[in-house]
């Protein structure tokens, strides 16, 4: 019996991060092995008690662990990862990604420019080899892909989240001929691009408005418990107003893919909200309000459907970018189908290549 064990930031119930070891779970299970997997949370103080020698493979999950190993405080996970390979035991790196970066590195790489980074050339060189001696190395968007390249990891490629697996539920029953706008509302606790997210949320509250006065209706919903604050301020700054829904239930994946269907587009804070529109085939507006968010629109070729939570016309923006896709909705979806079954035939590949 093969023993696995999966690194992520998991154990805090937040929707995002929960689905992709629930997929890989599931992709596991389908594979039709003998396995017996363990989790383990991608956090220095749970890292540095974690032990390798029990294990055949470690995985290093989706999500933004990659930011982790670029620290040079913690360089705790990276060490983990560089003793799993000197130890002979198998490393999969499945769809993480970069995060964190300022707002400046994302010009540099449109520019295709080098990006400034600090990090000692120890680390840099322990970066190298860990990916060298992976047996598969996949990363969530060619922005990630571009930074490793410039410090010269090359075992690399782009196999996007393990969000793209998510599929739509063909026959749902919520049909409807209601115009719906899907509305992903919480905290980043204030680390975003812009540093205000209250500001942001005025504006957001703005442009629903004024969505409700054209005749859509707006369904709120969250993805983390600790949105319910959030979510609640931004319903009261547009209500009272009967075409505004909020729904403070987090949902299982499958469960709100089947809700997103019904809706028009929808506007999103949270990263995996929009991956959940996606595998829905509902075009997005996201609030680019860290790098990753960027690097996902990129990957897909939606960098024009990613509006930055420091533009200081953000309503306008919005407003802008809904007219957009109202305008090219049908290629938005053949856009959006094509790239969710491309990704998903990618980040599988480790199944196939029977590499657990």
């Amino acid at each position: 019996m093969k023993k696995i064990l999966y690194i992520g930031w998991v154990g805090y119930r937040n929707l995002g991060d929960e689905l992709m070891l629930d997929l890989f779970k599931q992709r596991l299970l389908a594979s039709g092995g003998e396995y017996q997997l363990e989790v383990q949370n991608n956090e220095p103080g749970y890292m540095q008690d974690a032990s390798i020698e029990p294990y055949d493979c470690v995985v290093l999950g989706g999500g933004s662990i990659l930011s982790g190993l670029m620290q040079v405080i913690d360089p705790v996970v990276i060490n983990f990862l560089k003793q799993t390979i000197h130890l002979n035991k198998k490393l999969v790196i499945w769809g993480s990604g970069i995060d964190w970066l300022p707002h400046s590195s994302i010009a540099a790489l449109q520019r295709q420019e080098p990006v400034a980074l600090d990090i000692p050339e120890s680390l840099v060189t322990t970066l190298r080899e860990v990916f060298a001696h992976s047996v598969w190395a996949g990363v969530r968007g060619p922005y990630t892909q571009a930074i490793l390249t410039q410090l010269g990891v090359h075992n690399v490629q782009v196999s996007g989240d393990p969000g793209f697996l998510m599929t739509r539920t063909r026959d749902t029953g919520n049909e409807t001929s209601e115009r719906i706008i899907g509305v992903n509302w919480g905290t980043a606790l204030n680390r975003i691009y812009g540093g205000d997210e209250l500001r942001v949320e005025d504006q957001l509250a703005e442009a629903l408005c004024r969505f409700a006065s054209e005749g859509y209706a707006i369904y709120l919903y969250t993805m983390w418990n600790q949105d319910q604050t959030a979510i609640n301020r931004l319903y009261h700054k547009i209500s009272p107003n009967d075409k505004v829904i909020m729904d403070k239930k987090i949902y299982h994946q499958d469960d709100l893919i089947s809700l997103i269907q019904s809706f028009d587009f929808t506007i999103n804070l949270k990263l995996h909200a929009n991956y959940l529109s996606v595998a829905a085939e509902v075009p997005f507006i996201a609030l680019g309000y860290r790098f990753k968010v960027f690097d996902f629109a990129h990957s897909i070729g939606m960098e024009d459907y990613v509006i930055s939570t420091n533009d200081p016309n953000l309503k306008d923006r919005m407003l802008e970018t809904a007219g957009q896709i109202s305008a090219v909705r049908p290629h938005l979806v053949s856009l959006i189908s094509h790239e969710r079954q491309r990704y998903a035939g990618l980040i599988h590949a480790p199944f196939t290549l029977q590499l657990f």
